[in-house]
């Protein structure tokens, strides 16, 4: 009853999910019968299925399941495949679960981690178990003591031996990018000596013109990786193939790395997959689902933190060079948001071009790389309010930007985080603070933010990053407070009144509280 023409049905679960079940399915879990184990497993499943990539679910649901104990009893269930049908409505069910916060916490206390990550290695398991273990893996090692853990059941190892073995499909293998990037914050070196970067770069080198949605992705978790190795200090030299010192690490050759993040920013999709499509954002993204293009704005960061290395930056600068002509906002839309590359493109000569098609058809991506060179916010109110024909109809530049957060909202998520990089890049968000607080286009980014914050989208770190500068403005911080308490928002601290002095830190409250969700 929960679906309608084979989709899951919104309205039939939320019925469902008002009317209180999950005590009544996690204690079905346990149930001395296969048949109703398998039933509630495959229930709690599809309820969970609905609200985002990530948080607490539709009406919380994910979250008050991993309350009743759910997450322990799947557990048990995965631990003994005695049913190749039951142990899978299992796996499959605790990924949905663990994509609530609090299934984390959990999930580390249980001994969730050496569980899930049997999953990956058992003979018996199929390529799509083994794949779904890995997603799961994935929503664990955000908590630092899973972290830990998997480390100390040699995580890496596991996930080499997936990334050579026959199992190895594209979800599995995104999966495991993600997952090495994640430990990276704490295990940089460890990671890097893995061979899993090596890897990853190779896969990024070979990439071609049109990737299908689910390649696309793994290239996200493969950039991310890039990122994050290239973000520690530790690791940059080696990434960079720069270091000179003797080391037991993979040594690259001497940019490669920057030279293959080149060409996955200007060299895949540089031709046009739908030259038919008036709309710039119409070509680059899946309408149905999570961004395709997410993997340039990660290739961006990294080359943004292996620029800090003088002989990449010059390498990078010699690249440019190559790129005459009418430059592509859709490539350097990722790039301009980025300060230490932004003076690399303005010195290549590719932005002068862009001010003079302002004139024309104005793309949301057009205006956010110029937006990365302003940090006053008259040249923003200029920009904003400047009134441009859009595709047929009479409408502003503001009013274009803001377009990007409508009906296609999951797969445009990536621009929305380049939005807020390219107003953080040159301190021009707290140039809106001083002196913009009262101007629409600022009140309704804000609405839009918090709703981002709201929702289970990703990246939510950019939205939290950009209104924590915003909301010392008083009247952005009435607005902000407003919409966070219009939408009921549940929080540790109490609600605090519009007057109070607390309000600002129970709007950070709230910030840090929706970002873990």
């Amino acid at each position: 009853h929960l679906y309608l023409d084979d989709d899951l049905d919104p309205t039939a679960c939320e019925t469902v999910i008002k009317a209180g079940p999950a005590r009544g399915l996690s204690s079905l879990l346990s149930s001395p019968h296969p048949e109703l184990q398998s039933a509630a497993a495959e229930c709690l499943k599809n309820l969970c299925v609905l609200g985002g990539p990530w948080g607490a679910g539709v009406l919380n649901f994910r979250r008050t399941a991993v309350e009743h104990s759910a997450i322990e009893r799947l557990l048990a269930l995965a631990e003994h495949p005695e049913s190749r049908t039951l142990h899978h409505r299992a796996i499959l069910a605790i990924n949905y679960v663990s994509r609530a916060n609090k299934a984390q916490a959990q999930l580390a206390t249980t001994g969730g981690v050496r569980t899930i990550m049997r999953m990956v290695q058992l003979d018996s398991s199929t390529s799509q178990t083994r794949a779904v273990a890995l997603a799961i893996l994935w929503n664990m090692v955000y908590d630092d003591r899973n972290k830990r853990s998997m480390m100390g059941s040699e995580i890496l190892k596991v996930v080499v031996a997936y990334l050579e073995g026959v199992h190895a499909n594209l979800e599995g293998t995104k999966c495991c990018y993600f997952i090495c990037s994640h430990l990276s914050y704490l295990f940089a070196t460890e990671v890097y000596s893995s061979g899993v970067a090596t890897m990853a770069l190779k896969e990024l080198r070979s990439l071609s013109s049109p990737l299908s949605v689910a390649v696309s992705h793994k290239a996200e978790g493969a950039c991310r990786l890039v990122h994050t190795l290239a973000a520690q200090d530790e690791t940059r030299g080696l990434l960079a193939g720069s270091s000179q010192a003797a080391t037991p690490h993979p040594r690259l050759e001497d940019h490669w790395a920057v030279r293959t993040l080149h060409h996955v920013l200007f060299r895949v999709f540089e031709e046009e997959r739908f030259p038919n499509q008036s709309s710039p954002s119409s070509a680059t993204v899946d309408k149905q689902g999570t961004p395709t293009d997410a993997f340039k704005m990660r290739a961006a960061s990294a080359l943004g933190a292996l620029v800090q290395i003088g002989t990449v930056a010059d390498e990078l600068a010699r690249l440019l060079q190559e790129h005459g002509g009418e430059p592509n906002e859709r490539t350097l839309v990722w790039l301009t948001a980025q300060p230490r590359l932004s003076e690399l493109i303005k010195d290549s000569g590719l932005v002068e071009p862009l001010r003079a098609r302002l004139s024309n058809d104005p793309s949301p991506e057009l205006a956010m790389c110029l937006m990365g060179y302003m940090s006053e916010w008259e040249p923003l109110r200029n920009l904003l309010e400047t009134s441009k024909d859009h595709t047929g109809s009479a409408m502003t530049v503001g009013e274009v930007v803001l377009q990007i957060f409508g009906e296609s909202a999951l797969s445009m998520v990536s621009r929305w985080s380049v939005l807020c990089q390219s107003l953080r890049s040159l301190e021009l968000a707290e140039a809106i603070a001083t002196h913009a607080g009262y101007h629409p286009w600022v009140l309704e980014l804000v609405r839009q933010l918090v709703l981002w914050l709201q929702s289970g989208h990703p990246y939510k770190l950019e939205p939290k990053k950009l209104l924590e500068i915003l909301i010392r403005n008083p009247y952005i911080e009435a607005a902000a407070l407003h919409q966070v308490q219009q939408q009921q928002v549940l929080l540790t601290q109490p609600t605090v009144e519009l007057e109070s002095e607390d309000s600002r830190a129970y709007l950070l409250a709230a910030f840090g509280d929706l970002m873990r969700q």
